[in-house]
């Protein structure tokens, strides 16, 4: 039997380890020797511990999940004006003709956004687990 012991790190079970114990609980309620009504109100509660385990570890993946994310986003408007900024200074520095500027800018731009977007769908439909920071 998996123990909550041997499988906690940092306070915070990944949902495969709780979902392991929690098939070892359902298994060991399903054996016909193990059909006592203390043995299985035991096994019941310690159950119910590791639900609330998988709630509080879902819980705070999303939380770092979406510090990620923000990260993310606040980097990517940073690069943003930093390359709007040096194309400005650039084209004041070496007085290059203002059509091809914007052009290159917006070229740059749209490569910017593709990333971001390519970096979006990425995390769409995934469980949200996220392991360190």
């Amino acid at each position: 039997m998996i123990g909550l012991e041997s499988v906690k790190k940092d306070n915070i079970l990944s949902l495969t380890q709780i979902s392991a114990i929690i098939e070892s609980k359902v298994n060991l309620l399903t054996q016909p020797d193990n059909n006592s009504i203390s043995f299985i109100t035991r096994q019941l509660k310690e159950l119910r511990i590791q639900v609330q385990n998988l709630e509080t570890s879902t819980g705070h993946n999303a939380a770092l999940f979406q510090k990620r994310l923000e990260k993310s986003d606040k980097a990517r408007i940073e690069l943003k004006e930093d390359i709007q900024s040096s194309f400005n200074d650039i084209s004041l520095k070496n007085d290059l003709p203002r059509q091809s500027t914007p052009n290159l800018y917006r070229n740059v731009l749209n490569l910017s956004n593709d990333l971001h977007h390519t970096i979006s769908s990425n995390h769409q439909g995934k469980s949200g687990l996220i392991i360190g920071d």
